[in-house]
């Protein structure tokens, strides 16, 4: 019997997941370079990593190498992709090398798979954009000055984009000498417009705006937040500002909001950097260091959808009254529920990572110590949010069970009152640094570090999968058969970060294993099949349906042969068994047959020519028997099977063409339809057309 394509039905238990786990670490890319640069602003390296919602991954980063030819290094911005279930391509040049060293790049990517990077280029701001399933376009120079720092960018699943860097230029603003901020948005399926600037007042000494951060909601409204730094005359301001961009509208000209002011804080003033995310309605969540004129300490504002709206009295989020100082927050916020987890490093002799959770429209829970005490250098922390509201916290430093510095995460279940989970080490070599997370819409994870390596001397940029999502069951074919004869079953299965392993049971108590197998039931009946994926940490995946077995199926019977057209023009494509009606079409025919039920079928071609009669035969004319008497003799052109024609109507799209290689020439012809199964032959079926040339 033919095997007919059928879909399965889920019956059963959603997959059933194991403990998610993070897999062995694995190289980006394996021949050192000789450095990732490192970021002069933020101690640390400038890596990052995006991922789309179907699991493809982009690694960015800059790189310092030897210049070829030699002598010497240059530093250029590099990318790299690894789709879904695969693993890093080659890395590719953002850009060329840059004039002079630098090291600051950012990455974007939403869920269909639009990608933004925005580096520095020597004195330039650049980005580039990267169409789903594409490669990065052309750089564009974002920047107008050659005195620029700060590159940041953010990106809504719409494709609209803003990139915000500052402009060190004295004359970015009218009025004192003073550092501006610039926004730079893109609108979907567009390149970036000309940048728009906020000019922060004047001051006596000028403004002097440092590390813009912007955000964009999913409906393109832009909210940016920065330091600047300015005296009075008296005294030294370090005020954490912000400015909200309408869909539509512009940041220049906008009036500014301090969400703090500070006097003369003893750090400097870009370790006050604000970091700023929205949830799905458009609603702001801002956090970062505050001097209160004694310690530094981490705080919080929000601020509701809206031009009109204004972001909130700040509130706390470190513990106030701890020891030592706060500094290097980073917030993410749930976009379903508005749920928050900031982390920051805190310092009361040695430093640790902190962290703490925030339900909507509440204030931010008891921090909880994530890390191990050590220099405050070493960690970076960051955090983000996967589609089910579990937050994962992610930094470098001191580890507990691994020597040196290495990379660790932790998670924290969604829901008020939750705790962060057990610590696990996920790199292995010393030193592993300046991590950058992302995840899919399935809830794996991605991580990526600079490991920095002695023999040969150099870095290379490591990368790590979080495995919390079962295998997708893609594709079934299973059929329906006669008992004691064999039948196919295959599945398509897929996962982000392993090979599944496929098993089934066959509801008569047997198995199997593979994404292939072949069984045979004994007996006529209805059966339960069940097919298996499990990925390698356990996560599971199953489908099931029944399937009928009878005693033997009915001969094939033929019946309503039909075409289109009789006379037609030959095309380019193969013949298919179609499921649905293809009408009007002026190029080829389509025969239409029923079946009592399921068969192979099969069409053969053929076509009357001249001869002449030889010894009682019609064979071709040659030049030994051309004086023969002239016959006509049928002549098979061609033969086109079909393994899976269903009981009902079926109809054939034709085109001309036998095979890849082969096609009917101009002329008149004969198809015959013939259909098969284990119980019988059916024939004798046939209509006549006519191929013309265009």
């Amino acid at each position: 019997m033919a095997a007919i394509a059928i879909g399965f039905t889920a019956l059963g238990a959603p997959p059933s997941q194991a403990t998610p786990a993070w897999l062995a670490p694995q190289d980006v890319f394996s021949s050192p370079v000789t450095a990732i640069q490192n970021d002069p602003f933020f101690n640390r390296k400038a890596l990052d990593v995006a991922s789309d919602s179907a699991g493809d991954s982009i690694a960015a980063w800059v790189e310092q190498h030897p210049k070829v030819p030699g002598p010497g290094t240059e530093c250029q911005a590099m990318w790299a992709l690894r789709p879904a279930g695969g693993s890093f391509g080659p890395p590719q040049a953002l850009a060329p090398p840059m004039a002079f060293c630098t090291g600051q790049i950012k990455l974007a990517m939403n869920g269909p798979g639009t990608a933004i990077a925005a580096w520095k280029q020597g004195a330039e701001i650049e980005a580039a954009i990267r169409d789903p399933g594409g490669s990065f376009g052309a750089a564009t120079v974002l920047s107008a000055s050659a005195s620029t720092d700060d590159p940041w960018v953010s990106l809504n699943d719409a494709g609209v984009a803003a990139v915000s860097w500052d402009d060190t230029a004295a004359s970015a603003c009218p009025g004192p000498p003073s550092w501006a901020l610039h926004v730079s948005v893109r609108q979907p399926g567009g390149g970036f417009g000309p940048f728009e600037t906020v000019c922060d007042g004047t001051h006596p000494s000028g403004p002097t705006i440092f590390t813009p951060r912007v955000a964009v909601d999913p409906l393109g409204d832009v909210v940016a937040t920065w330091v600047n730094f300015y005296f009075d005359g008296t005294n030294s301001h370090v005020a954490v500002e912000s400015a909200y961009r309408q869909a539509g509208g512009t940041f220049t000209g906008a009036t500014p909001q301090t969400l703090r002011d500070m006097l003369n804080p003893t750090a400097m003033a870009g370790t006050f950097a604000a970091d700023v995310a929205f949830d799905a309605l458009g609603r702001a969540t801002a956090v970062w260091p505050y001097f209160n004129g004694s310690k530094t300490v981490i705080e919080t504002a929000v601020r509701p959808p809206g031009a009109s709206s204004s972001f909130s009295t700040p509130g706390p989020v470190s513990d106030p009254v701890s020891t030592g100082d706060a500094s290097s927050p980073r917030v993410a916020v749930d976009p379903a529920s508005n749920s928050a987890v900031a982390v920051w490093v805190q310092c009361p002799s040695s430093c640790q990572v902190e962290g703490a959770g925030r339900a909507s429209g509440a204030g931010f829970e008891t921090p909880q110590t994530l890390s191990a005490p050590g220099a405050t250098t070493t960690f970076g922390p960051l955090v983000t949010f996967d589609p089910s509201g579990t937050a994962l916290a992610v930094w470098s430093g001191p580890s507990p069970d691994v020597a040196g510095t290495q990379v660790q995460v932790t998670r924290r279940p969604p829901g008020a009152g939750q705790s962060f989970g057990a610590v696990a080490t996920i790199s292995r070599e010393d030193p592993s640094q300046s991590p950058a997370i992302a995840l899919d819409g399935a809830g794996d994870a991605i991580a990526i570090w600079d490991h920095d390596t002695t023999s040969p001397a150099g870095a290379v940029i490591q990368y790590a999968g979080f495995d919390a999502a079962a295998p997708e069951i893609r594709a079934v074919t299973a059929p329906n058969g006669v008992a004691s004869l064999p039948l196919g079953f295959a599945a398509e299965v897929f996962d982000n970060w392993s090979s599944p392993s496929v098993g089934w049971s066959f509801g008569d108590g047997t198995a199997a294993t593979g994404a292939t197998a072949t069984h045979a039931y004994a007996r006529p009946g209805t059966y339960a099949v069940t097919v298996t994926a499990q990925d390698a940490v356990g996560n599971t995946s199953a489908l099931s349906r029944n399937v009928t077995i009878v005693s033997s199926l009915p001969r094939p019977s033929l019946t309503r042969f039909t075409q289109s057209h009789s006379r037609w023009r030959e095309g380019r494509k193969l013949a298919t068994l179609a499921r649905t009606r293809k009408r009007g079409s002026p190029v080829g025919t389509t025969f239409s047959f029923a079946l009592n039920t399921a068969a192979s079928v099969k069409l053969r071609f053929t076509q009357s020519l001249g001869g002449r009669r030889v010894a009682g035969r019609c064979v071709a004319q040659t030049k030994h028997n051309r004086r023969g008497r002239a016959c006509k003799r049928t002549v098979t052109a061609g033969v086109i099977p079909f393994a899976n024609a269903h009981a009902g109507t079926n109809r054939i799209v034709f085109q001309g063409n036998i095979s890849r290689t082969k096609r009917l020439q101009p002329g008149r012809y004969t198809v015959e339809l013939s259909a098969a199964n284990a119980s019988g032959i059916a024939t004798g079926k046939r209509l006549s057309f006519t191929i013309v040339r265009e």
